[in-house]
Parts: structure tokens; sequence; C-alpha cells
């Protein structure tokens, strides 16, 4: 089989589907691909428990540094130790304001909607680069 690159191909509806459900058939870990490097996908809930219980086996520091930061920067998310406890102690309260928890109520409604709203007019719309990759970066 193929390994799927989940960046790289086109994997519209069905063939997303049909890439994962073989993944799944390989067992709780599968090799793939993602931007052309090599991954491991867990494909049960159980997997992917142990991995976020396991900081040493899987450092999450080392995700965050090599994906999201090469996006967006460095954050606490991709510190360690000393620093990471700092940096997450500052940022903490702001996550625990009011204005998040509106933002949570309404602010992701209208967030989503603004993003769904580009499509309107289109006659047919692949989701994954026009919603699912954009979204969670404007939120």
């Amino acid at each position: 089989m193929r390994v799927p690159d989940f960046v790289l191909d086109p994997m519209p509806g069905d063939e997303m589907h049909a890439a994962l459900l073989a993944l799944r058939e390989q067992g709780p870990v599968a090799r793939a691909r993602f931007g052309g490097s090599e991954v491991f996908v867990t494909t049960t809930f159980e997997s992917l428990l142990a991995g976020f219980l396991d900081p040493v086996g899987l450092p999450p520091a080392d995700f965050y540094r090599n994906t999201i930061a090469q996006i967006i920067g460095v954050n606490f998310q991709s510190m360690e130790g000393a620093e990471h406890r700092l940096y997450r102690r500052l940022a903490t309260p702001a996550f625990r304001s009011r204005a998040v928890e509106r933002f949570a109520e309404t602010g992701l409604l209208e967030l989503a909607h603004e993003v769904l709203g580009r499509l309107e007019g289109d006659d047919e719309v692949d989701l994954v680069p026009r919603f699912t990759r954009v979204f969670p970066f404007l939120v």
C-alpha cells in the first residue's frame, strides 16, 4: 500500500476515509507522511492517550517546534522546563477570562460564519482547504 501524505496528497471525501481505514487496519500506530516527512498516525483512542501520557517517548515540545512553531512562531507549547512553566503561568489567566468565555460562546460561531461566508456563491466546495485548514488558525 502507498503511504499517504496528509498535506501533499489531494484526498477528497471518500479517499481520505479510505486512507484512514487502511491505516487503522495496520494497527494502533501506522506510518504515514505529513508534508513530505515520515510520521506515525495513532489510529485508536487508546494509542493516542498513551502518547499524550508519555512525555518522554513523545515529547510535546518537539511536536510543536516541528509543526505549529514553523507557522506561528515560538510559544509556550514549544518550550520546555522552567521556560515553559514561566510562560504558561503568564498566559493561563488570559484563558480564564470572561472574554475567552464569551468568545467560546458566540465568537467561534461568528468566526465560523465569516469563514463560511467566503464560500458563498461557490457551486461546489472542498471544505478541507477552504475551512478546516483556515478556521483553526484564525481561532
